[in-house]
């Protein structure tokens, strides 16, 4: 089978020449093997950084369901005291002394 030309001319090439364009061909897949390698640690270092931003996400959704949770639990409790017998009955005295505090504030100044 006939090789190529330019594969002809390498196979004959004087053993310097040889040498160099082994070296060349040597120094490629060096370099190749390294940009190989140096891609799949960036792509496992992505994937990590991937993996650690879901997990902050779902634990921020928790805390902020848990947040809410426990606003809902606080204003239905103060719902709840502010419907109460005793609330309604010391409504005048906390404005009265609402308006006390204005008035002692006022005056100080």
């Amino acid at each position: 089978e006939e090789q190529p030309a330019v594969f002809q001319k390498f196979l004959k090439a004087p053993p310097d020449e040889a040498l160099a364009i082994r070296r060349f061909f040597f120094n490629l897949s060096q370099r190749l093997t390294l940009k190989v390698e140096y891609q799949k640690q960036l792509n496992q270092e992505q994937k990590s950084f991937k993996q650690e931003i879901d997990k902050l996400k779902a634990a921020m959704q928790a805390q902020e369901h848990a947040l809410t949770e426990e606003l809902i639990a606080s204003t239905e409790e103060l719902q709840g005291m502010r419907n109460t017998m005793s609330w309604k009955i010391t409504a005048p005295l906390r404005w009265g002394y609402g308006k006390y505090l204005k008035l002692v504030k006022s005056s100080t100044k």
